[in-house]
């Protein structure tokens, strides 16, 4: 399993390794077999430092559920399209970690959170850059793809200005020992 809590890896500088959800059926071969599914956000938040979700996922989460979660964790709201008063309503009871939604939308407000619009897609690779324009958060797909891929595709963001914060793996499904290699080449690489 990963363990990004050492204290090498917890300076605010370092780039957040998570993914883009959290369900057994995306990482099938990450939870103990008798954890039950209402206990699975919390183990995944033991485990990782960024996750990226959408609101159907968040309403899954109960608001006082944050309480236990490492404060160095950062959650992301991935919504496409403009929220709802009903969503407003329940981004305003949950207290951080919740830091900000990525979207592709020009027009969303987002209940007081930052908001990280879409700025540069590839097929395998999006870029949402908050509004200041010194904050970036980039969804990534690592499936199947051989760690010198991956290498280049991390050289590249290595340019943007200001600071990467996270990289959200967006696979729907993604090996363990997969994302293990990702997140060590992204240790190496100094992000």
């Amino acid at each position: 399993m990963i363990h990004d809590s050492s204290p090498d890896t917890d300076t605010p500088d370092n780039t957040r390794v998570g993914c883009l959800g959290w369900q057994s059926s995306q990482l099938p071969d990450f939870y103990p077999g008798d954890l039950p599914p209402e206990w699975q956000a919390e183990y995944y938040a033991n485990e990782f430092r960024a996750l990226a979700i959408t609101p159907a996922m968040l309403a899954g989460i109960e608001p006082d559920g944050w309480q236990d979660w490492p404060d160095n964790f950062t959650l992301y709201l991935l919504q496409q399209q403009a929220l709802t008063e009903v969503q407003q309503s329940q981004l305003q009871q949950y207290p951080p970690p919740l830091s900000g939604v990525l979207t592709d939308d020009h027009v969303i407000a987002a209940a007081g959170l930052p908001v990280y619009r879409l700025t540069d897609a590839s097929q395998s690779c999006h870029v949402y850059t908050r509004t200041d324009g010194q904050q970036h958060v980039v969804t990534l797909s690592i499936d199947g793809r051989p760690l010198r891929q991956l290498r280049d595709e991390l050289d590249k963001l290595k340019n943007l200005p200001g600071n990467l914060e996270s990289i959200l793996v967006s696979d729907p499904v993604i090996p363990m020992k997969q994302l293990k290699e990702f997140h060590t080449l992204v240790e190496i690489m100094g992000f």
